[in-house]
């Protein structure tokens, strides 16, 4: 190849041709995906008995935000793109704590809507939260904490998710193109991968 161009135009055909392999490996979680985002849309239009309260108000502000993260997680999947969506995985994780926390609590939604600067709480305390009002034992926040920590590996810059997409475009298996590419299946890394530009 002599230079880069048309490559960007090449990427929607590949990512199609992707997908449908994609879908059949996630078909197992296509039902409990589905109910997951049909619930949270209705869950906002259920009868309450009361007027609706800051709380849920504020809630239903990340409940929203929440529901296209899962799908923006789930599209990435589709078209190869496992560690973007790793990331966006890590917002929805955050933000269905969120969720999880300041429902419930007016005191909380009236701290969220003072601080200038986002939650006012660390993702460890918001497990702590959550764990505390779901009555799990004294240590379960730290396995919530935990998987949003792996969660977190994939989206920050570590040489095992670096070499997780590197191999997506590779000629021979023990090379890769520095190109953005779908993965399109599970792939391994060579010993001692050779750079190709």
């Amino acid at each position: 190849m002599r230079n880069s161009h048309g490559l960007w135009n090449a990427l929607s055909p590949l990512e199609l041709a992707s997908s449908p392999k994609i879908a059949e490996m996630l078909k197992p979680f296509v039902r409990p995906i589905t109910d997951c985002y049909e619930c949270g849309v209705e869950v906002a239009t259920l009868p309450c008995r009361h007027e609706t309260t800051k709380d849920v108000g504020v809630a239903a502000l990340f409940l929203k935000r929440s529901l296209n993260d899962l799908r923006a997680t789930w599209n990435l999947l589709l078209l190869g793109y496992t560690s973007q969506a790793g990331s966006v995985a890590a917002a929805a994780f955050e933000n269905a704590l969120a969720i999880s926390c300041i429902a419930g609590s007016i005191n909380r939604a009236e701290q969220f809507l003072k601080s200038e600067s986002g939650l006012p709480w660390s993702v460890a305390d918001l497990c702590r939260m959550q764990a505390s009002q779901t009555k799990e034992g004294e240590n379960y926040w730290e396995v919530s904490y935990s998987q949003y920590k792996w969660l977190c590996k994939v989206k920050h810059p570590t040489i095992s998710s670096a070499l997780h997409e590197a191999f997506s475009v590779s000629l021979t298996g023990s090379e890769y193109i520095v190109m953005g590419a779908p993965i399109p299946e599970q792939r391994t890394c060579p010993a001692r991968p050779l750079y190709c530009l």
